[in-house]
């Protein structure tokens, strides 16, 4: 085709550095030596970038994804790629040889285009959906809003001058619009002004390109008219604007260096010379081109930065040539320039999305700043909570059944804490617990996930859960049949009914922590209330478009049915705050809302999860699934230790576990204080068997102790919650586990007594068990006892005694069923099978003469700490003393 195009001024004379007229992409390495030039071209349907040599004219595919790419920039010196698609924003090396694993750094409503600023280490994006513009770390890290207002598209950022351009996309009167590096811009009185305006036309193209001549402070943008571009240049010292080139209609994929204008049609790439109608064809196969930028070791020139030696609070940006400082979202800076006040903001969540936003605008702005922290159309956000000190928030995917955390500047990276359908969350801020309700039970953890324990279950269903760790208590709302709120001690113990009339499903419970009272909101019958801790002094707000609320210092915030909005109650005024989404929850981040106190748990020494106490000063170590506290009341014991240093394990003062066997196990309740009824509860923790024990799970309901329980698996430990109703006399945990089933006997031993006559073994005490398991992984212990019927005889030689305890117990028990008595002494020991199996005959020497007494061949099988035992007995009989000589 004709190609008509003047050159209004010589190229070279102006254009010495990188002129780019885009944004995104993904690199090969650049040879920091070599001033070769390549081309990084993002293909319009916006889903590869291509690296293209101009030298070799060789191509190689540099990012390929399943998802729309938008945008792109690189930082040569950082060897970093970053481009985006609609609303995540992501990093990767620039070198493909490299490992070049992709990172996300952000989540954005809708990025329009993004630009690195290579001097100070910071990517500035727009977002056409919020009208912002953001910048964060290279990491993504101290992510901030500069600037809200119109509908910022494409953006440049000029290290050298601290200032950022970008176009101000108005439907009818497009403008390129600049700020300092941190969104400052010289005003004129407190009140709030627009960002200046470097150029305005009709003809501005809203979505063109944008390219900066650093060294001669010039930007280039496009007008179009009709089928005419015109690419114009702007001094944005003295805002002086000429007209560079009048082209032919083009792609917006245009770059200028030196003497060339490179450029792409539906038909390919091609570059044309300076001054001149010659068209040569780069390549005819990469058509379509959306996006291209030019890399080269002479385009990001490096400068000094001035704020690598700075004495402020948080951030620090270059402004007009001076660093100065600058504080994170939701923090304003103090009068002396340095220091940075914590403002707070709400973290509101819908749907699959949790956003935070600033609670006031600042600096007379119109508007608050809002920014999308997280997004994954596959959950279903049921309930956030935060934790300031540690900077981390917490959310529930109910759709997936998981609770996550992640850094709440940057929740790209998430921690798994648990898999749970988790409705609510509260965050012991001072202790780093977190708790949360599923179901029938109440539980808690610590912040990463890897100690948990169940606190309380209640048949009626925990709904909605806060906590006061500076006042250690814990408070839910119970909606079954019974509708109430309940106040307990951070361990779920001292329960009280706290408020049980004109109340149906309390949700969204938040606390006062200043003046000690609690907000809820009744949906069904409107409105909110709320009550001191100690149940008194109701007050009643009927606003039945209420679905949500939380309370911060004077301020109650709430969300409304059907309203995409935020709604902030002080005193007698009601502030709206359009969001353009249907809201679902909103919690407060900052550290005003999470008070400080005393770490009673300071110096506890405990192995598990330290709680504090009501009473001043007090404090309980709880013990994680599938580990039991120890005697000393601070360490956490395994099941397998457990049952080489105790009995039975047990609380103390309430539910024990008297007998167990291979399917069942009997509690017995010692303590004072009697309830009308027990909700007993057992949940298989672990097995010797590889099988799923999510559906092992027995509850029964009795008035009555002891109580056996039976259907349970053998060889399986469970967890035992014993309820008190009414709830607030107490709960109370164990452990247990079932024995395996009795064994066959594999083998009778010969076993020969002086001069080498045969014992004989009763034929009525030997059984043969069907058993269909295998019992490998079992812990197996032989023993050969003798037992004396009537006499108490020394046998010092013999220093063969049992552990623990508990087995001697078992044994005990089985020789009274059989009618034998329970006094005996080991005369055999044998660890396992295979020993057992090499003594083929045995003999008994210094024993008893002329008194009568029994053999017993006792087979025991271990699991966890519960035993088995199987007795063979022997006829009754005795040794001559004759046979001694």
């Amino acid at each position: 085709s004709t190609v008509t195009h003047s050159i209004s001024l010589k190229m070279s004379a102006f254009l010495y550095s990188l002129l780019l007229l885009s944004s995104l992409a993904l690199i090969k390495a650049v040879d920091q030596v070599n001033n070769g030039s390549w081309l990084l071209l993002l293909h319009n349907h916006a889903k590869q970038i291509t690296l293209l040599d101009l030298e070799s004219n060789l191509t190689q595919t540099v990012v390929a994804t399943n998802e729309t790419i938008v945008t792109f920039d690189y930082h040569l010196a950082k060897n970093m790629l970053f481009w985006a698609t609609n609303n995540r924003i992501y990093r990767c090396n620039l070198n493909k040889t490299q490992d070049s694993l992709m990172t996300q750094i952000a989540y954005a409503e809708s990025v329009a285009s993004l630009s690195v600023d290579w001097v100070h280490d910071r990517v500035y994006w727009t977002d056409s959906a919020t009208g912002q513009l953001e910048v964060a770390k290279l990491t993504g890290e101290s992510r901030q809003v500069l600037y809200r207002e119109g509908k910022p598209t494409s953006v440049i950022v000029d290290p050298f001058t601290s200032k950022v351009f970008w176009i101000d996309a108005h439907p009818h009167l497009p403008k390129v619009r600049y700020t300092w590096l941190d969104g400052t811009y010289p005003r004129r009185g407190r009140v709030w002004q627009a960002a200046p305006v470097l150029w305005e036309a009709d003809r501005l193209a809203p979505h063109g390109p944008l390219a900066l001549d650093v060294l001669r402070h010039q930007l280039y943008f496009t007008q179009v008219e009709r089928s005419q571009t015109t690419v114009m240049a702007a001094d944005y010292r003295d805002k002086k604007i000429k007209v560079v080139l009048n082209c032919w209609s083009m792609s917006p994929a245009m770059v200028l260096l030196e003497d060339r204008v490179y450029w792409s049609n539906s038909s390919g790439v091609y570059w044309t010379p300076g001054g001149s109608n010659e068209v040569n064809t780069i390549s005819k196969q990469l058509k379509d081109i959306k996006q291209m930028k030019l890399v080269s070791s002479n385009l990001q020139l490096p400068d000094q930065d001035k704020c690598a030696e700075n004495r402020c609070d948080q951030e620090c940006y270059v402004v007009d040539d001076v660093a100065s400082c600058g504080c994170r979202f939701g923090y304003s800076l103090l009068s002396d320039l340095t220091s940075c006040q914590d403002n707070g903001y709400a973290v509101i969540y819908s749907g699959d999305s949790i956003y935070r936003m600033t609670l006031s605008p600042e600096d007379s702005e119109p508007y608050s700043k809002i920014q999308l922290l997280y997004r994954n159309p596959a959950s279903q956000i049921s309930a956030v909570a935060v934790h300031v000190r540690l900077g981390l928030i917490v959310w529930s995917d109910y759709l997936n059944g998981k609770i996550f955390s992640a850094s709440v500047d940057k929740p790209t990276v998430l921690k798994l804490i648990a898999k749970s359908m988790a409705k609510s969350l509260a965050v012991d801020w001072l202790q780093d617990h977190l708790y949360w309700t599923v179901d029938t039970r109440i539980h808690m953890s610590t912040m990463d996930g890897s100690m948990q324990a169940v606190v309380a279950e209640d048949p009626d269903k925990p709904l909605s859960i806060t906590v006061d760790p500076v006042n250690r208590r814990l408070f839910w709302s119970v909606c079954g049949w019974r509708m109430l709120i309940i106040n307990a001690s951070l361990t779920g113990w001292n329960r009280s009914e706290m408020v049980t009339k004109d109340i149906s499903c309390a949700t969204s419970l938040s606390l006062d922590n200043v003046n000690h009272r609690l907000h809820w909101v009744d949906r069904t019958r409107g409105g909110s209330s709320s009550v001191y801790y100690d149940g008194l002094t109701r007050h009643n707000l009927h606003e039945p478009r209420i679905q949500s609320l939380t309370v911060f210092e004077d301020k109650e915030l709430w969300i409304a049915d059907h309203e995409q909005a935020l709604f902030i109650n002080k005193s007698s005024w009601i502030t709206q705050i359009r969001l353009g989404f249907q809201p679902h929850g909103v919690v407060v981040f900052s550290r005003r809302a999470q008070l400080g106190g005393p770490d009673y748990c300071q110096d506890s020494a405990c192995s598990g999860m330290c709680v504090p106490g009501i009473e001043t000063g007090s404090w309980s170590c709880l013990c994680p699934k599938g580990m039991f506290l120890d005697e000393d009341n601070i360490t956490c014991l395994s099941i397998q230790q457990q049952a080489l240093t105790a009995g039975f394990p047990h609380s103390g003062d309430a539910v024990q576990v008297i007998a167990y066997d291979s399917s069942s196990v009997t509690l017995d309740y010692d303590t004072i204080r009697r309830a009308e009824n027990y909700i007993i509860t057992l949940e298989a923790v672990s097995s010797y068997q590889s099988r799923d024990l999510e559906s092992e799970r027995v509850k029964i309901s009795t008035n009555t102790f002891p109580v056996t329980i039976n259907g349970l698996q053998p060889a399986t430990t469970y967890s035992v919650v014993v309820e008190s109703q009414p709830t607030y006399i107490g709960v109370w945990r164990i452990v247990v586990s079932t024995c395996p089933p009795p064994l066959q006997a594999t083998r009778l031993p010969q076993v020969y007594k002086p001069p080498k006559v045969p014992v004989r073994w009763l034929e009525d005490t030997q059984h043969v068990y069907d058993i269909t398991y295998t019992w490998e992984p079992l812990v197996r212990q032989f023993y050969l006892l003798m037992f004396l019927q009537t006499h108490v005889v020394e046998m010092d030689e013999v220093h063969l005694n049992i552990r623990p305890r508990v087995l001697v117990n078992r044994i005990q028990e089985s020789l009274a069923d059989m009618n034998v008595t329970d006094k005996f002494f080991v005369v055999h020991h044998y660890e396992n099978k295979e020993i057992f199996d090499r003594d083929t005959e045995m003999y008994l020497y210094n024993t008893p003469y002329d008194i009568e007494f029994f053999l017993a061949m006792v087979q025991v099988s271990q699991y966890s700490e519960a035993f088995s035992v199987d007795i063979v007995l022997s006829e009754k009989t005795l040794i001559p003393f004759s046979s001694w000589k």
